[in-house]
């Protein structure tokens, strides 16, 4: 057999290969992104009459191959689903204004299905980030638990969390606490997730939704290789008294 077509083999192969492995970097950046910025709360970040109000929140917004869908839900509340890898996951969001900063509260869907024995042993729990926007894109910035623990330690305001076996932060003070400590230490709000908007109003992934590990090459790759020549904008939200 040709020296070329041992050289075409092994470069067919060192592409499979950063393919498979930019695949799993991607899974493990979204994986460390996720526990680095792992702060949940019992409690809401927001009283049951504060709440702010935009509706260019509505749409589909992706990064790295993963959907967020904003909905409205009712006057107040939208409703968030998330598409990655595996089922849909599905929230209620409230936007909130605290001291001019604005922020996102997410919370579990009540309607999701799960039998009686999963629902006795689930705690759901809110978590809360700042929210900005820049053009076509959506910040959302996440707690860093890290920062929120020296905080805690040296700070005025008191806050009690517990450490869950998992090293998840779960917060367990009142929000009037949990407000007081945001506006003292938003600085703790430091991990990012950049959304980009999606150019349709809605994406339609009600055909499933193709996760990380279905974008490896083509099978009939090899046939086909061998035969070819080497403006800044923040929300602008009316508060509703």
């Amino acid at each position: 057999m040709s020296s070329r077509y041992y050289s075409n083999k092994a470069l067919m192969l060192m592409l499979k290969l950063k393919s498979i492995y930019t695949t799993i970097f991607i899974v493990i950046a979204f994986l460390l992104l996720i526990t680095q910025g792992c702060v949940s709360s019992i409690h809401p970040l927001y009283e049951e009459d504060q709440y702010v109000q935009d509706d260019r929140l509505l749409g589909t917004w992706q990064r790295n191959g993963e959907y967020w869908v904003f909905e409205r839900y009712n006057a107040i509340d939208y409703s968030l689903t998330h598409y990655a890898t595996g089922e849909p996951s599905r929230f209620i969001a409230r936007l909130l204004n605290l001291n001019g900063v604005y922020y996102i509260d997410i919370y579990p869907h009540s309607e999701v299905e799960s039998n009686y024995l999963k629902e006795i042993h689930f705690v759901p729990t809110h978590t809360f980030s700042v929210l900005k926007v820049y053009g076509n894109q959506l910040i959302i910035t996440l707690a860093d638990k890290g920062l929120v623990r020296q905080a805690i330690d040296r700070g005025s305001v008191k806050l009690d969390y517990i450490l869950a076996p998992d090293e998840k932060l779960i917060l367990t003070s009142p929000t009037r606490v949990l407000q007081q400590f945001v506006a003292q230490n938003n600085y703790v709000f430091s991990e990012q997730v950049v959304l980009t908007k999606h150019k349709e109003a809605k994406a339609d992934l009600s055909e499933g939704f193709e996760g990380f590990f279905e974008s490896t090459p083509d099978d009939d790759f090899e046939e086909e290789f061998e035969t070819q020549p080497d403006k800044d904008e923040r929300f602008e939200y009316n508060v509703t008294e």
